[in-house]
């Protein structure tokens, strides 16, 4: 739970640093009698959060299956089960990695080319990663947090559901900018 929380702070502390878009003060106030949890902004809360708990799902399951083992009272504490959740919370940290980078732009595509030169981002990525793989492979921190090192295999595995997160924001992202352009021309 604490490893989530650093990552999670991390997360809010790359969107917080670094400037934002200039065409950003062009858009139109919201609303101030409307909630912070509308319409709006639960149809682009939800289907990432989804998304990312079925990638994760799939991740721990395809493990278990990959790997032939099924799942039962009494071996939830095996190196393969410690394996299969190390999988499921690097599918749910990377994805969050991913997250963090349509946040940032809310104008414009994550893979422009303001993301390579923000320097505050990428520090904070890299910070993030690194926590990450010290939660895996740091002796004391990933046996208080029951992960077990994970085969390149693994990290090919949850590396695509990151991509394919990814793209799935990238997609939600450009219909959202459409629809503000759209509302800004009117």
């Amino acid at each position: 739970m604490f490893f989530a929380l650093v990552q999670d702070i991390i997360s809010i502390i790359i969107l917080l640093g670094g400037k934002g878009e200039k065409a950003l003060m062009n858009m139109p106030p919201g609303k101030q009698e409307e909630h912070i949890l509308n319409k709006r902004t639960i149809t682009e809360i939800a289907p990432p959060g989804f998304l990312v708990g079925a990638l994760a799902f799939a991740k721990f399951a395809l493990f278990m299956f990959r790997e032939g083992v099924t799942l039962t009272v009494g071996n939830e504490h095996t190196i393969l089960y410690a394996r299969a959740t190390t999988v499921s919370y690097l599918t749910i940290a990377y994805c969050q990695f991913a997250n963090v980078l349509p946040g940032r732009y809310d104008l414009s595509s994550a893979f422009n080319r303001k993301f390579l030169s923000d320097k505050i981002l990428l520090w904070f990525i890299l910070a993030s990663i690194g926590l990450v793989f010290l939660g895996v492979y740091g002796p004391l921190i990933s046996e208080f947090l029951s992960f077990a090192a994970i085969k390149l295999i693994d990290w090919l595995y949850f590396l695509g559901a990151m991509v394919v997160f990814l793209s799935a924001l990238e997609i939600m992202e450009n219909f959202k900018r459409c629809k503000i352009k759209g509302d800004t021309i009117q």
